[in-house]
Parts: C-alpha cells; sequence; structure tokens
C-alpha cells in the first residue's frame, strides 16, 4: 500500500518519487538482512538494523518536505514532525550507547532500571512521532 501510494503521489514530486525509490531498496534491505540474521554474528544483525532505519528516516524526509513541496502551508507542520522523528532517533542512539557500555561494565539492577526508563521514554516519543507523522499525512491528503 505505501508503494502504491508514494509512486501515485511521486508523478507529481520527485522528493516522494525519491521516497518510493527508497521504499525499494528498503524493502530488499529488510529481506536480505531477515536472511542475514539466521546465519551470521549479531553486529552483521545490528549493521543491517542500522542501514534499514537510515532509509526509513530518509523515506520520511522525503515524504514531509514532498508534500511540503506541493503545497507550503503544509512547510510547518512537516517541520516539527521532522524534529520530533530527529529526537526519537538520537534518543534510540543513546539508548544503544548506553546499554552498550552498561553491558560492558558490567552493571546490574540500576542499569536494567536506566535502560528500561530509556527504552519507555524511546517508545512513548516513537508513538507521538509516528501519530504526528499520520496527522500529517492526513492533512497533506486533504490539502492536496
Amino acid at each position: 500500500m505505501l508503494l502504491v501510494g508514494l509512486n501515485t503521489a511521486g508523478k507529481d514530486s520527485e522528493q516522494i518519487k525519491k521516497a518510493f525509490t527508497i521504499s525499494i531498496v528498503s524493502l530488499i534491505v529488510a529481506i536480505v538482512v531477515g536472511i542475514l540474521k539466521s546465519f551470521t554474528p549479531a553486529w552483521v544483525a545490528n549493521i543491517g538494523d542500522i542501514v534499514a532505519t537510515v532509509l526509513g528516516l530518509l523515506i520520511t524526509y522525503n515524504v514531509l518536505f514532498g508534500c511540503a513541496g506541493l503545497n507550503s502551508d503544509l512547510a510547518e507542520k512537516a517541520s516539527s514532525t521532522w524534529k520530533v522523528y530527529m529526537c526519537v532517533i538520537i534518543l534510540d542512539i543513546v539508548i544503544v550507547i548506553v546499554t552498550l557500555i552498561m553491558g560492558l561494565l558490567g552493571f546490574t539492577a540500576v542499569s536494567v532500571v536506566a535502560a528500561t526508563i530509556l527504552v519507555v521514554a524511546d517508545a512513548v516519543l516513537e508513538v507521538v512521532a509516528y501519530i504526528m507523522f499520520l496527522v500529517f499525512l492526513s492533512k497533506a491528503k486533504n490539502t492536496l
């Protein structure tokens, strides 16, 4: 469904056309990473997950600002939605780093609580970002 929508909207916006192409690449990466997870070390899958996250960011960016390019009334909403997405990604990176450091240093109960708090905060932010993105898409659909 995503690809059909991006393909249709890509006829009006070069950025949305980029999002369509990146979505196809992302789908291929997801398939390859899924296959690799079964017989490679965990770090290989982690690199694949990082690539998938970056591709997802590129898709989101191109959709947001591609729609904003079609209607300048959407520019402020696109910018605020993008800022929330960036906060989520930064928090994701902090969680990975904190978890890695705690694991290397051998922290126990306190580190588990701290990591859990970070993960819960990240989940809440991800839900907010997703809702903002859906609201943006709904507004874009009604104005374009």
